[in-house]
């Protein structure tokens, strides 16, 4: 899972579009200029999926963006609630006024479920209702829906490991708003908020298993000063129980005990563990394995990573942890606890692959826009008074997004280890025009003067 590569892309350039009134009829500079709302919703979101580490700073994130940004009345998140088999909202941003503590939106195949959000969590399609008055599926809501002014709607699914756990839903005030290109828009940010869901649940589960594990060192070496005098037995209980592999060595690599676990991950029974001894059992040619004995030596303790080997010759790489401790004969010993980080990288990987697949996405919309704007540029019939304004404000958006791509390659450099950041000046009357004439274009058209 990933964020697509569509969730910017390319619209409709054909000419003969670009004047083309659409069925409810818009004009081309209307049509335009939703487009281009929408995009900066977009881009808005995908910023806010890469910083953010919190679900609820998420969901919420997502609908406020959605109705400041992408001309929408209201939009809300809902997840399942298995027991009941109703969608509870979790999220909501807009001109609701008790809209949602009012509604029941069930996932099942009833009439408060025909809806866009039961449908879309029940099909795991998106759901699109473009005329709220009319449609009968809406006989449920209509009511309420209309008084509150809400002309159209549309229900996209939230996916996690191949099941539906909710949907993403947005309003908008005028009947027809969901075209083709806007369901298509909406559909890939719905799987990108999908991915980042299902990122956050993995990174919380990583973060308790983190947590176990230094918990564990922590109390395997307090054990370990403790063992030979009153707590042997609850020792090797922890010791024999543990699911993560732990040794008790010396420092010179001699192995003392294994548990059943380390014995399962290197593939050895314990007797082949103390034969193999710590020579046998690391790949001695990793750097990192001479780093974290020497920080251990230094320091009385280490964490690090490093290939290990299995009886059969196979290498993978482990997350290790190791204190110095005195023994009751003052002799120095050495808990080590590890474990196989395998799917850690794999998902680490994933989370390279996005942040490339996401400046791909950043970048390929820009010649779309450009040429766009320069097909209207060639109507003069267009291309005149405010229409011509908002041209020049996408070309000088369109270099925004460049900035912005460059910005999120260096976080994923960063990130990588491959990228420092260095200071530079900063034009501050350039940012504070750039944003003045950003916030005078987001209020005109609600009548308020930004002085």
């Amino acid at each position: 899972m990933f964020i697509s590569d569509r969730t910017l892309g390319r619209p409709d350039m054909k000419e003969d579009n670009v004047n083309a009134p659409d069925s409810y009829g818009r004009s081309a500079e209307a049509k335009l200029k939703k487009l281009t709302r929408v995009y900066a919703f977009l881009s808005e979101v995908n910023k806010l999926i890469l910083r953010t580490r919190d679900r609820a700073e998420l969901f919420d994130g997502a609908c406020r963006i959605a109705v400041e940004n992408g001309l929408l009345t209201m939009a809300w998140i809902g997840l399942v609630d298995e027991a009941s088999g109703m969608v509870r909202p979790v999220a909501c941003t807009g001109c609701e006024e008790g809209y949602l503590k009012d509604i029941r939106i069930s996932t099942s195949a009833v009439p408060e479920g025909e809806g866009p959000t039961g449908t879309a969590v029940r099909t795991a399609v998106h759901s699109i209702n473009n005329d709220t008055e009319n449609n009968p599926v809406m006989i449920p809501w209509r009511e309420e829906a209309l008084r509150r002014g809400y002309r159209s709607s549309a229900a996209f699914p939230l996916m996690s490991e191949g099941k539906t756990t909710g949907a993403f839903t947005v309003y908008a005030a005028e009947p027809g708003f969901f075209d083709e290109e806007e369901v298509r828009l909406l559909d890939d940010l719905a799987a990108n908020l999908s991915y980042a869901l299902w990122s956050l649940e993995q990174e919380g589960l990583r973060r308790q298993a983190d947590e176990t594990a230094r918990g564990l060192e922590e109390r395997l070496r307090r054990l370990a000063e403790e063992a030979l005098k009153a707590s042997e037995g609850r020792y090797k209980s922890l010791f024999d129980n543990s699911i993560d592999g732990v040794l008790l060595t010396s420092p010179d690599g001699t192995i003392h005990e294994a548990n059943q676990a380390a014995c399962e991950m290197l593939g050895r029974t314990e007797e082949e563990i103390r034969r193999a001894g710590r020579e046998g059992l690391v790949d001695a040619s990793d750097p990192r394995l001479r780093q974290f004995l020497d920080e251990r030596a230094r320091t009385g303790k280490a964490r690090g990573e490093f290939r290990v080997l299995r009886k059969d010759g196979t290498r993978f790489e482990a997350e290790v942890t190791s204190s110095l401790y005195h023994d009751k004969d003052g002799s120095t010993k050495s808990s080590l606890v590890f474990r196989d980080v395998t799917e850690k990288k794999d998902l680490e990987r994933q989370k390279a692959d996005l942040f490339a697949m996401v400046t791909h996405d950043l970048r390929s919309p820009l010649t779309a826009i450009l040429g766009y704007a320069d097909l209207l540029f060639m109507d003069g019939s267009v291309a005149q008074g405010e229409t011509r304004e908002t041209l020049e404000g996408i070309r000088k958006n369109c270099a925004r997004l460049v900035g912005m791509v460059e910005d999120f390659l260096t976080f994923s450099r960063m990130e990588a280890g491959s990228a420092m950041l260095k200071p530079s000046l900063l034009d501050l009357n350039g940012l504070i025009d750039d944003t003045f004439e950003e916030f005078s274009a987001l209020v005109k058209d609600k009548s308020i003067k930004v002085v």
